[in-house]
């Protein structure tokens, strides 16, 4: 992952996140169960709408558990493909799920939140290939997580649906 490709927004995130991946050792005191999360759930990611807000959650503990996972990927990698499928099957009914809700409530910018969430599914499919093949980087991982997924998605496009649905709620 090189800084060029990560906004400016995003760098300190996937910044952080990089750099407690390299700094902890797994199998150490600072593995999941023993330290904070590696990304933390925070209540101002919430949308108001209680599926929405569950599934985001749930994404960010899987995601948490395939980042855990992806610094024994070498030694692991069972345990790491298991935790990387268990996210991209979330992250993929979720997006339906929420295309639903967005679409039950009249969300004027449904269209391009579905292109916004194909984009990503795309580099979820790209991410599990270079698994498959054993290729894939624990940068790669946090990039798609950190900045994809969380930065540029949930705190960017997901926020523009947030006032409606803390006003139907």
């Amino acid at each position: 992952m090189s800084e060029q490709h990560v906004p400016p927004s995003g760098q300190p995130l996937v910044r952080a996140l990089l750099e407690r991946l390299r700094r902890d050792e797994p199998g150490c005191a600072s593995t999941l169960a023993h330290a904070p999360a590696l990304l933390p759930w925070s209540a101002a990611f919430e949308s108001g709408e209680a599926t929405i807000d569950a599934e985001h959650r749930r994404l960010f503990e899987l995601g948490n558990e395939a980042l855990e996972a992806s610094r024994s990927m070498d030694t692991q990698p069972r345990v790491f493909r298991s935790a990387l499928n268990a996210l991209l099957v979330h992250v993929t009914r979720h997006f339906l799920s929420e295309e639903r809700i967005l679409e039950q409530r009249g969300y004027a910018g449904l269209e391009a939140h579905k292109r916004a969430h194909r984009e990503l599914l795309e580099r979820a499919r790209e991410l599990e290939l270079q698994a498959d093949a054993g290729r894939i980087t624990i940068d790669e991982l946090a990039e798609f997580l950190a900045l994809d997924i969380v930065a540029n998605h949930l705190l960017t496009s997901d926020t523009l649906f947030f006032p409606l649905m803390r006003e139907r709620d």
